[in-house]
Order: structure tokens, then sequence, then C-alpha cells
């Protein structure tokens, strides 16, 4: 009997109808009346984006998978869409079953021939399996040819993704999962490390682990484990690892240090007396100099024995911390991430004590640290830059108040010409690639923009103090890069719309108002005050919307904004003008008094929709654009 298209569409969904009911014979009956074309023709027809196979899968009807695979010949290979705990998956038959816990059509398929490593679209089957916590299905998958090693689309590994999951983790590494493995720019022992997972890193030493493996900072688990006063993970390292005397001295220096930061000063000198100890008959050679960081931080004589140790912490509690800037050093290196930013700490910590110069001094040599490796303005150097403004801005005011001391305006002038460079560089990548921006993060851009924010207004009362012009020649380039965030948002915006950075910001009359100092200079300089941002708003849209009182200030800002071009009668592109906000902030706006008669003739034209493109030349053409809403291509 000869069937159509439709007709064979038909009946395969009564078939699927028969397979969720369960009604295997007669699924299988009615199949049997057909040529062995319908049948396959009827079996891998898709009904809302099904098989019958994946049908029977999901709901676990043996009988009729096992006819479809040897009497239909179905492909096992084929995947279709279906919904399981609510979400729609598009995966192959054995993925389905074992998503379903059906185990027994999971044995059948694999015997079958069923490839285990094929996701379809979905996760790898391995990767589902330690997602569900399944180590009945993990051991089933890898004694019969999964790769246990499979990434998943993100390039992830099983084994990276279950350090939080013990009984995964050991049925992993007990099948010969690579505990090698990288988890971003560490060793996967060093993630669990860092993670404080004592139980994972017992787990990932019972594999065939390198133990001398390092992370980005040239650090092995065992320093990693010391630093992070991880004390049971080094013990437990310590006890597994063969270490020889010279190990054994630095991971109690180690461990002594992040005890001091830890504030556990008794078990700092005991572990301190441990590794002294061990060089009193044959003193050590350190792998690295600690003179530079000596004669910027201070030194002190080398304690001798647990007394002298205690001594010292009962009545020089300082000098602990000292030598435990120095012990990471000697056994770190100075360009070491840890140390850098430890010694950021110390710096700051030393401004608290109103010893601004040494501060300055300790930031400078983390700036410079930092520089040196990277050679790339990131997110800790951004901090940095912030910690020695913050710092410039004491030595400032003391030096206004007093007229004598440290002044270091060489140095901030080339905090800020780094940071300008980065910028200029910053600002190209960002332009010919926004999306990804040179595989930096966006985040890292606007950051910049801020920094240079707090830093030329910080460079700017410096330069009225010293009458050092090389703060000209900056702010010229800054305005020749005019870089913009991802908002659209200039500097000058940027200027006017963020609050004070209060590390460096006080009301003292003798630094000037934050958004006044910053947007005369720019204005000063040629920035446009004209500039939109993405939403179509001007500098002072963004001044008046962010300013929060009623005061003179804000008068000042819009006097000195359209003293130098600014139009008071421009609507974003949602068609908001500024009278509104204006008002709300003391400002009184007249329109007519305020506003030029070019800026009137712009706007008749557009209220009363006169044409002017054929008659104006093009640079009024581009002016009475200006006026418009660029949405509704009117105005208010």
């Amino acid at each position: 009997m000869d069937f159509s298209d439709e007709d064979l569409r038909l009946i395969s969904k009564g078939v699927q109808k028969y397979i969720i009911e369960g009604n295997s014979q007669d699924v299988i009956s009615n199949l049997q009346n057909f040529t062995p074309e319908q049948m396959r023709y009827i079996v891998n027809h898709k009904i809302n984006g099904k098989t019958s196979m994946i049908v029977a899968c999901q709901i676990g009807n043996f009988e009729v998978v096992k006819f479809l695979v040897e009497e239909c010949l179905v492909d096992l290979e084929q995947t279709g869409l279906t919904r399981i705990n609510g979400v729609f998956v598009d995966a192959t038959s054995v993925w389905i079953a074992a998503k379903c816990k059906q185990n027994e059509i999971v044995t059948y398929l694999t015997e079958k021939g069923a490839n285990l490593n094929n996701p379809g679209s979905e996760l790898p089957l391995i990767h589902v399996a330690c997602q569900d916590g399944n180590t009945t299905l993990i051991e089933f998958l890898a004694a019969n040819g999964a790769d246990i090693n499979l990434p998943d689309k993100d390039n992830k590994r099983c084994i990276q993704k279950s350090l939080n999951k013990p009984e995964v983790l050991r049925c992993l590494v007990s099948n010969g999962a690579d505990v090698n493995v990288l988890f971003g720019k560490r060793p996967l022992l060093h993630s669990a490390i860092q993670q404080d997972l004592f139980e994972a890193v017992d787990i990932l030493l019972n594999g065939d682990i390198d133990l001398k493996a390092t992370d980005f900072d040239k650090t092995t688990a065992l320093q990693l484990a010391a630093i992070g006063y991880k004390v049971e993970i080094t013990e437990l390292l310590m006890l597994k690892m063969d270490l020889t005397r010279s190990t054994t001295i630095e991971t109690y220096e180690l461990l002594g240090a992040a005890a001091i930061e830890n504030k556990d000063t008794e078990r700092a000198c005991e572990l301190w007396w441990n590794a002294i100890s061990m060089q009193i008959d044959e003193p050590k050679e350190f792998p690295h100099n600690t003179d530079i960081i000596r004669s910027i931080i201070g030194g002190y004589p080398e304690p001798k024995s647990l007394k002298e140790l205690r001594e010292t912490a009962s009545s020089y509690p300082s000098r602990l911390k000292v030598r435990a800037l120095i012990v990471r050093e000697r056994f770190l290196g100075p360009y070491h991430t840890d140390n850098v930013f430890k010694l950021i700490l110390h710096g700051m910590e030393i401004a608290s004590e109103k010893l601004y110069e040494k501060s300055f001094q300790i930031l400078q040599c983390a700036y410079t640290r930092m520089v040196e490796r990277h050679g790339l303005l990131i997110k800790v150097e951004l901090y940095i830059i912030t910690q020695i403004a913050s710092v410039c801005s004491c030595i400032m005011l003391e030096y206004l108040d007093k007229r004598n001391g440290f002044i270091p305006v060489g140095q901030l002038f080339s905090l800020v010409m780094d940071v300008v460079d980065q910028l200029e560089e910053g600002t190209k990548l960002f332009k010919k690639d926004p999306e990804k921006f040179g595989g930096k993060s966006l985040v890292v851009y606007q950051d910049m923009m801020h920094a240079l924010v707090d830093i030329l207004y910080l460079t700017y009362r410096m330069d009225q103090v010293t009458d050092n012009r090389t703060f000209m020649n900056c702010l010229y380039r800054v305005i020749c890069i005019n870089p913009t965030g991802t908002n659209g948002n200039s500097i000058l915006h940027l200027s006017l719309s963020r609050h004070p950075n209060m590390k460096l910001h006080t009301d003292r009359p003798k630094l000037g108002n934050w958004h006044y100092v910053l947007a005369e200079m720019l204005l000063q300089n040629g920035m446009n005050p004209n500039a939109r941002n993405k939403d179509g708003e001007t500098p002072l849209h963004i001044y008046l919307r962010h300013a929060n009182n009623i005061c003179q200030v804000n008068t000042d800002i819009v006097n000195l904004l359209r003293h130098h071009g600014a139009h008071i009668d421009i609507c974003d592109e949602y068609g908001v003008s500024l009278f509104a906000s204006a008002t709300l902030v003391g400002v009184k706006i007249d329109l007519v008094k305020d506003c030029s008669l070019m800026c009137l003739a712009a706007h008749t034209l557009i209220r009363y929709k006169i044409p002017y493109e054929e008659e104006l030349p093009g640079f009024l053409i581009d002016f009475v654009r200006m006026h418009m809403c660029t949405r509704t291509k009117s105005i208010i």
C-alpha cells in the first residue's frame, strides 16, 4: 500500500503517542506493517524536534529502543530536541537516556556502538555525569571508552569543574584524569590551594601530579600554600614531598611571614625560629637579593634566637612586619604580584602615620615593579596610581601649609604621562575593535579614564605651586587623544559627572572645586563643550543631572561652559532639555536671554519644519541639526 508523506507524518505522530503511553507492542506491530523504507521514514521523522528514538530513550522504553535499533536501523548519533527538567536540550539518544537515568538503555546503546563522546549541541556526557554527581555513570563511561579529559565548549574539563565535589574528583583521578591541567593561568593544584580545598588537594596528590609546576608568578604549590597561610595544606604537602633542607627553611620562613600578616605573632616566631635554627651551623644562600627593598622600607638586624624574636614582637612589632616583607622578597623575588600588593599595603600604612615621603617611595617602587614586569597598565597598577596620588595630595597640603618639605612633582608627572601613553594605546584598540578591545577588558579602559581624571586634578594644583609647564603638554595630548568611554562620555563628561575621589578631594579652598577646576582646565585647552555621548547628552546635561544640591558653584559651572561655547538650548536624544534639571539645582536659564539669535533661529526652523537644507551652507546645517532631538528630529 502506498502512503503519502503526509500520511506517514501522521503515522509517525501516532507512533510517538503509543511510545509515550507505553504501548510497546502496538508500536512494534504497527511498524511491521510498513516496508523498511517507510518504517525508517516514520521513526526518523521529527515531531516538535524529536524522533521516536529520542522519545523512547527519554521515557525509558527499552523494548521499543531495541526494536528501533535492530529492526529499523536508526542512526545512534541522531539528535533530537526534548525537554528535561524544564530545559530544552538537543542531544543524542544515549545522552538523553543517561540524563534521564535510563541505565539499561545506556548500557544497550553503548554495546551497540553509540559514541559516548558525541554530545550533540549539549555538554559532553561525562560532564553531565560530573555535574549531576553521578559517580556510577562516570565509572561506566570511563570503562567504556569515554574521554574523561574531553573539554566542553568553554574548553573546561570535568576535573577543573569538580574541585568542590570530592567524590566526583576522586572518581575522575582514579580513572586517569589529567591532574596537571591548567585552571586559567594556574595549575589545578594551585587553584585548589587558593580556594583552601584541603580534601581536593589530598585527592589530587594521589594522581600523577607535578609538584614542581609553577603558576604565572613562578610560584610552586608549596610556596602558594605557605604565603596564603594555608597551614593544614602546607603540612600535607610537606608530608607528601621529599623536601630538601633548603626548601624546608624556605617554607618555614614564608609561613612565618604569612602568620605576621594574619596577626598570629607567636606562631610566626616559632616558625621563623625553626628556619633560623636550621641555619646556625650552615647558613643558607637566598635566591634573591633584598638590598633595594631594605633601603626603601628599612631593615633591622636578624634575630638570632627565639627569645630575640619574641622580644622584638613585644617591643618593636613593626620590625616583624618589615621582616615579613623582606622574607617574601628573599624567596619569591621583587616582581611577584603578591609581594607588590603587600608593598602597596605597607606604603598606605606608612601614609596613615603621616610619613608621606617614605610612603611615596614605597608606592613608587611597587608601581615601577609592576610596569617593569607587565609593560601594560593593568588594574593593580591603576590602584597603585590612585594610592600614589592620594599620598601626593597629603604631601601637597602639608607643603601649602608650611611651604617646605618634599614635593614629588616630577614623579607624579611621570605617572601622568604613563597613564596618557596607555590611554592613547587603549583608545586605538578601542576604536579598532570596541567589543574585544584588543583582548583587554573594557573595565580597564574605563578605569584608566577615571585614574587620569584623578591625577589631572591633583597635577593641575601642583602645577600652580611649582609652575611646571610639563602639565600643559600632557593636557594637550589628552585632548588630542579625546578618549571616550563605552557610553560615549568624554573626559569632560566624566569630569563633570563623577563624584570627587575622596582620597584626593578636600573642601579646603586652596584646592578649589573639583568639577570647576577640571572643567576649566579642559575647556581652556580646547575640549569641545558640546560633545555628545551615546544618549545625546552634552557635558552640561551630565553636570546638571548629577548635581545634587543648590549652590553658587552650579551657576559658576554653567556660566563657565557657556563662556566656552556650550549651548544651553540643546536637547538630548530623548528630547530632554536642560531647563527642568537646571531649576532643580538653583540655576536660572532664560531661553530668550541666554541664547544667541542663531540658536533661536535654529529653534524656529526646527519647530515650524521650515525647509533649510538646500538654502543654508553646510556649517549652518550642522549648527541647526545640533539643536535637534536626535530621535524625534524636533525640539521641546
